[in-house]
């Protein structure tokens, strides 16, 4: 099979399937044409689906942020399952809220922080965003 004949087949399978099942919603919005080209390059270079892409050859450097499970309990239990900078908890939490709990390395990993308990702290989301936009 040819590219070609590739890339007709591909394309009459996505415009044989329903919206939702053919690309998350973002993709949907392209429009086919868009998803056609990708779908193109894609075949091209032979890439699964899935596959990212990148926009330069570089990739970050391996690291472990991985926090056990037990390690993870513990700092939320130390915390009192509640933001350490604005106090919210789930408590306050309703359908319109976005919020969650994260746990926060307050010297990075790739600082040389770990994942121990005495470098980490809970934050909401908001509010760990807010830390990461300062350090950028």
């Amino acid at each position: 099979m040819y590219f070609g004949d590739r890339m007709d087949s591909a394309k009459a399978e996505i415009l044989g399937m329903e919206a939702q099942e053919m690309v998350p919603f973002a993709v949907f919005r392209m429009g086919l044409e868009a998803c056609f080209l990708i779908l193109k390059v894609l075949l091209m270079f032979e890439f699964a689906i899935g596959t990212h892409v990148l926009e330069a050859d570089r990739q970050t450097p391996e690291h472990d942020r991985h926090i056990s499970n037990v390690i993870a309990r513990s700092v939320l239990r130390r915390d009192g399952y509640a933001c350490q900078n604005c106090g919210w908890s789930h408590e306050e939490w309703n359908r319109s809220d976005p919020r969650h709990l994260e746990l926060h390395h307050i010297k990075p990993i790739s600082q040389g922080g770990e994942s121990v308990a005495e470098n980490l702290v809970t934050l909401c989301n908001i509010c760990h965003d807010e830390i990461h936009k300062k350090v950028k």
